[in-house]
């Protein structure tokens, strides 16, 4: 935490264990949470329904999944899929479905990917791209399974979590 806030105290810095960024991981964490949850006193029920997220993932990897070379249902590296989240089918009678998205859950789902910032800049990553509609990805940010690849639908136990997946991907930053 020292060495985050102020990193001109120091010459140099030997970490056998070096920390993680919490502080912005929880404000991105909050923000998605909200953003999916926005009726407090309905937690049960997501903005973005699991419809969506299926939706979401299938226009994904159909645009990135052979940016690795392979058509495997894999995204190797999130950060190297260019999707353009204006792609996403929208619902022409604002009610919504799982062939669509309403324009404020398309709303939604552009600040989940976006970075988190305030008034002051830039505070974290957003979310990456891959394992939308698993149980353990985008729509409920639990994490219990591990490994270290995002696996499109056809793999009913994904290997990752979203925790896994995201702290993966800021270590190789």
């Amino acid at each position: 935490m020292e060495a985050q806030r102020y990193p001109d105290d120091f010459d140099g810095i030997i970490a056998g264990a070096p920390a993680f960024n919490w502080t912005g991981f929880m404000a991105e964490f909050i923000q998605n949470i909200q953003l999916n949850f926005p009726d407090t006193t309905n937690l049960g029920k997501p903005f973005i329904t699991p419809g969506n997220l299926k939706l979401l993932e299938s226009s994904i990897l159909g645009a990135c999944d052979e940016t690795d070379g392979v058509a495997d249902g894999l995204l190797e590296d999130p950060r190297a899929c260019a999707f353009d989240l204006a792609a996403i089918p929208v619902c022409t009678d604002e009610q919504g479905g799982p062939d669509c998205f309403t324009d404020p859950q398309r709303s939604a789902i552009q600040q989940i990917y976006a970075p988190v910032e305030n008034v002051n800049g830039f505070i974290y990553s957003g979310q990456p791209f891959g394992g939308e509609s698993h149980d353990r990805g985008v729509g409920n940010l639990d994490s219990r399974h591990r490994g270290k690849a995002v696996r499109s639908t056809r793999d009913p136990k994904p290997p990752m979590g979203i925790w896994d997946r995201v702290l993966q991907i800021h270590r190789i930053r």
